[in-house]
């Protein structure tokens, strides 16, 4: 090996070793420059946290909603005006209800118990619920052919919180996270008012979007 391969060696290990430790001399300084700008973890920092996580809990209630709005109850078909003194017992045995779907047409009940051994099945229209207190479900009639509508309004709320994360994190960094932010906070509580006064359930579903 020559004399100016071996200086050439040696001055590229020397140079290399320099811009490492400058490297991390630099990254040094700036956590030391982020350490003084904002504190060590404090008082202050507490108080951030803190009010940063009254922010997320409108956020909170948003997601766990349906847990509690849209609960499963025992649920069976309401009894007609002709048969509203008959005891549930006997309007099943009188419908032959296998589910809350479909019962058999009994409009009145003779003197034998029964009005009609051949009578058609049709369509509940209204349904009867066990338990206190109003659900989604019970609400928007959510039963039968209307059932998958709770799973749509739950995937669209997260599907726009998937969005919404894409592009609330676009426009942050153009924008400003504070902003962003504070924007996102009155949009949630805007839609979620709304939401609790609409009367349709595909409006409320689209609110949502």
């Amino acid at each position: 090996m020559s004399r100016n391969t071996k200086s050439w060696i040696f001055f590229n290990k020397s140079y290399t070793s320099n811009r490492m430790v400058e490297t991390q001399n630099v990254e040094v300084d700036e956590d030391d420059v982020m350490s003084k700008t904002i504190g060590d973890y404090g008082k202050w920092q507490l108080q951030m946290t803190f009010l940063l996580a009254l922010v997320n809990i409108p956020c909170t209630w948003h997601i766990v909603s349906f847990t509690f709005q849209a609960a499963e109850r025992h649920v069976t078909c309401a009894r007609s005006n002709s048969l509203e003194n008959t005891t549930p017992i006997l309007w099943n045995n009188f419908t032959q209800a296998t589910d809350h779907c479909f019962i058999k047409n009994v409009t009145h009940v003779n003197s034998s118990g029964y009005s009609d051994v051949s009578a058609s099945l049709i369509k509940c229209d209204e349904w009867k619920f066990e338990g206190k207190g109003d659900t989604l479900i019970k609400e928007f009639s959510l039963l039968c052919d209307r059932e998958h509508l709770t799973n749509v309004a739950d995937m669209t709320f997260l599907a726009g919180v998937a969005v919404g994360g894409l592009v609330g994190g676009i426009f942050s960094d153009r924008y400003g996270r504070k902003r962003m932010l504070m924007c996102a906070v009155f949009l949630q509580a805007l839609l979620g008012t709304l939401i609790a006064v609409t009367p349709c359930c595909v409006q409320r579903f689209r609110t949502y979007c």
